[in-house]
């Protein structure tokens, strides 16, 4: 119960805190000169030009005086935050399995596991984007060495640096912690770095390359390594990403049926089939393979790292009430669970392997 208290707490504050200060930022932007200048007194907004104030009356012009100059101060940053008033995206979730074991008999072992996520992007093109991310594991278990929570916890800075013609340049910056005891382990906080260009080939198409650092990353997590996809709008039915380490696919063969696929390296998969049965409704199935590395307190070695991996399939349904957030219900089963450790994908040792059983998930999304 505790370790669940725990989880909650992070997730809102990797998630919704950022959010918070982003829309006060905003409000403050919008409300600022007038917070800023209290209004002119009837005095000095009646004195005539041709006589000479009084010192009351001085004193209200010379606070009116200082207004405006405050006014003008603040009015240009003021512009440029409210028309870069910050595109917002959250999401978050929560996996809940039944009552389950250790299929070695070693005791009980209940999963559950939770996923948020926010991101901002600033400016029409975008220029500027911030985001924050939480994984957690939840293990409620009476087995000794295993711990109670696995949580990853990553923010992240992205902004433009260069375009010209069809290329751009963008370049991301962040920092994350991962393990089971949140934010005191200094082996835990690792790097996160990007360099991505982009071609745009014409309004359908485009290259991407670039390099990427990330020190949770599921395999080679210490050097860096480079990527490249090819992305093409085919038509309005028809989209796909070709190349490393993603490779994905979005088809919609009937009007109101859609089929998508994705798969990144070296083991993360999703496959989904949706139909909207009426405006705002829509069922779906849906396959989920997943694998997250995570770092128990004090670990060291090629084993410093536990990778938990888990296949889900599931059934549901979607609510969309407005285009500015939509609820998910669903239910299934997760089988081929597995916690592991090493150094990483390519060479793990399985410590333990939770039984299937089947889950109820929950899913929110919000866009403003």
């Amino acid at each position: 119960m505790r370790s669940s208290f725990k989880i909650w707490i992070i997730a809102l504050g990797g998630i919704w805190f950022p959010t918070l200060g982003l829309l006060s930022s905003t409000v403050l932007a919008q409300t600022g000169p007038a917070l800023m200048a209290p209004p002119r007194s009837a005095a000095s907004a009646q004195t005539p030009v041709a006589t000479q104030p009084s010192h009351g009356e001085a004193s209200a012009a010379e606070s009116s005086s200082s207004d405006r100059f405050a006014e003008a101060l603040v009015q240009p940053l003021t512009q440029f935050l409210t028309e870069t008033i910050p595109h917002v995206d959250i999401s978050g979730e929560a996996v809940v399995l039944g009552d389950g074991h250790a299929k070695n008999g070693a005791g009980d072992l209940d999963v559950r596991a939770y996923h948020g996520q926010m991101r901002a992007t600033f400016g029409v093109d975008p220029a500027f984007a911030f985001g924050s991310q939480v994984d957690a594991v939840e293990l409620d278990t009476n087995i000794p060495g295993l711990p109670d929570a696995l949580i990853d916890h990553s923010i992240a800075f992205g902004a433009r640096i260069f375009k010209q013609d069809n290329w751009t340049a963008n370049l991301t910056a962040g920092v994350g912690f991962n393990g089971s005891s949140p934010y005191s382990d200094g082996d835990a906080w690792y790097g996160i770095a990007d360099l991505l260009l982009n071609y745009q080939v014409d309004d359908q198409s485009r290259w991407t390359f670039g390099v990427d650092y990330n020190g949770n990353r599921s395999i080679f997590p210490d050097i860096p390594l480079p990527f490249v996809y090819y992305t093409e709008q085919v038509s309005d039915t028809f989209s796909y990403d070709l190349g490393l380490p993603r490779t994905g696919i979005w088809w919609r063969p009937a009007d109101k049926l859609t089929v998508s696929v994705d798969y990144f390296v070296p083991v993360t998969a999703n496959a989904k089939v949706a139909y909207e049965l009426a405006e705002h409704w829509s069922i779906f199935g849906q396959f989920r393979n997943g694998f997250h590395a995570y770092r128990p307190y004090d670990s060291d070695g090629d084993n410093r790292r536990f990778f938990f991996q888990q296949r889900r399939l599931e059934a549901g349904v979607a609510w969309s009430p407005c285009a500015s957030c939509d609820f998910t219900f669903a239910g299934g089963y997760a089988f081929d669970q597995e916690l592991s450790h090493g150094f990483d994908a390519r060479d793990t040792d399985t410590v333990i392997e939770p039984s299937s059983e089947p889950y109820i998930r929950l899913a929110l999304n919000l866009h403003f």
